[in-house]
This record gives structure tokens, sequence and C-alpha cells, in this order.
């Protein structure tokens, strides 16, 4: 994972101790959730989220992160998961809903 600031972690590897999976990888949460205040938008910045899938729905903090971010008006372009959990569906109803 890159940041656009450009810090960078491993989020998801083969060899990483994780109860979190997704086909061979697993996934460190934590990786993700030490990154989150970065996307916090400061005035009218677009916000820009590659990927919600899987793996970040692993993390509670996330989901909840994403969800606040939506009520916002903020702009966001993000790339979404074809195939996903109640969140992800929800995700995309209330995206297409706002459209």
């Amino acid at each position: 994972m890159v940041t656009l600031d450009g810090k960078e972690s491993i989020f998801s590897h083969v060899d990483i101790k994780s109860p979190y999976k997704v086909g061979k990888y697993k996934v460190d949460v934590l990786s993700l959730e030490k990154h989150l205040p970065i996307l916090i938008p400061s005035s009218e910045e677009i916000i820009i989220i590659d990927k919600i899938g899987k793996m970040e729905c692993f993390s509670q903090k996330f989901k909840d992160f994403l969800w606040d971010l939506l009520s916002k008006p903020h702009p966001l372009l993000g790339r979404i998961s074809l195939k996903g959990n109640k969140f992800i569906e929800k995700i995309k109803h209330l995206t297409a809903s706002k459209t």
C-alpha cells in the first residue's frame, strides 16, 4: 500500500500472520487503519480510494470512516469490488441513488 504522500506499508502478503485472509493472502488490518487519518479531506479536496474490497472491509474502522466520508459533501473517487459483502452492496446502493 502506498499513500499519495509517499508512505508505504504492506497491507497483504502470503507471509503475514493474521486471521484475515483472501485467497492465499493474509491481511494486516492495522496497516490499513494507521493510514486512515491521511484520508481526512481539508476544504474541498477530492478523496481517492483505491479500492473498497473484501480485504479493506475486514477493518470496522475503515468501514466506519468510509461511511462517514460518504455523508460529507467532498467529491470521492473510488474503485469498489464487483462482488462483496453487505457493506459493499450498501455503498453501491447509496452511490447509485446519488447519480
